[in-house]
């Protein structure tokens, strides 16, 4: 049988017949280092801590295991290689060692022995470290993707602020435009009447125009209403309601606009349209009030000392 000098590594060859419990003091054949071979049964297995071992059937190294690897020997008893003289024992001569013919030189690796799977997690040493470093890795790689959730997270939460930011800036811009038109269109609406009485003829002829100027300042309230209006289709969810809010407040404050460009065909029906398309805006401008959120009308109360026509709204 083959088996492993304890010092060099070489493989070696035993007669198995020769080797006896008592033992043999012998020389390694490579390493010329003193070794002490023996058998011992697989009960003393447990009192066994140096030395390697080999299955006595085989010659193959033993695991920790009750069975040899190689041969399938069940409790096998197994041969002991050690360095040194058995002192305690008196030797019985000498086992004729020889080199393998398969053997390499005394620097080489040693014979690899049987995979055992399980032997991996009794035995101590490089399963023990690999699984040290498995769970360093283990705990670097969640701490990495924690650190990637929280910075996703927070990037989340940035971005949906400066999308309520951003949102909160043109709701004020077209909040302003809406009530700026209106009471533009109300004043226009206002002086064609006075200008129609003035004129003497008790409403009968056609109604005077507003200025060339008024229609410029109304196209451009207009053309910036629209432009904010497409900037605004995609609402954050905290105020997928407020282009609602905004529409119902534009829906009167576009009649009044309609007819201070288009005034009715008598007096009378002019004052009255006035009249029912103020109140319309005034009661909307309540409810729009009511209904928006409390940051949004903060954000109102802000602008107002910037846009003064925002103040008769927020003060309403």
């Amino acid at each position: 049988m083959k088996c492993t000098c304890p010092k060099c590594r070489a493989d070696i060859e035993i007669d198995l017949p020769e080797v006896t419990e008592e033992g043999s003091a012998n020389a390694c054949p490579e390493c010329k280092a003193r070794l002490f071979v023996h058998k011992e049964s697989f009960g003393a297995r447990a009192l066994r801590r140096t030395g390697e071992i080999s299955c006595a059937r085989c010659g193959d190294e033993l695991g920790p295991h009750t069975h040899c690897a190689a041969c399938g020997a069940p409790y096998p008893d197994y041969l002991v290689i050690a360095q040194g003289n058995k002192r305690s024992v008196k030797t019985r001569g000498h086992l004729k060692l020889k080199s393998s013919p398969f053997a390499k030189s005394a620097g080489a690796a040693p014979r690899v022995p049987s995979f055992d799977p399980t032997a991996l997690e009794k035995a101590p040493g490089k399963a023990g470290t690999g699984g040290g470093l498995q769970k360093k890795y283990l705990v670097i790689g969640l701490s990495l993707v924690l650190l990637v959730a929280l910075g996703a997270f927070g990037y989340v939460i940035y971005s949906r602020g400066k999308a309520e930011a951003e949102y909160a800036d043109k709701f004020v811009k077209m909040t302003y435009c809406i009530h700026s038109g209106q009471a533009r269109s109300l004043k226009a609406c206002t002086k064609i009447a006075a200008d129609w009485k003035l004129r003497g003829d008790a409403g009968q002829g056609a109604a005077p125009r507003i200025s060339i100027e008024e229609e410029k300042d109304f196209a451009l309230l207009k053309s910036e209403f629209q432009t904010l209006q497409k900037k605004m289709e995609t609402a954050p969810k905290k105020y997928r309601q407020c282009n609602d809010m905004l529409a119902k407040l534009f829906g009167p404050a576009q009649k009044i606009q309609s007819l201070a460009l288009s005034p009715s065909p008598t007096l009378p029906g002019l004052i009255e349209a006035t009249t029912k398309y103020d109140a319309e805006y005034h009661k909307s401008v309540r409810e729009f009030k009511a209904a928006i959120p409390e940051d949004l009308m903060k954000e109102l109360h802000s602008a107002s000392q910037r846009y003064k026509a925002l103040k008769p709204l927020v003060g309403s």
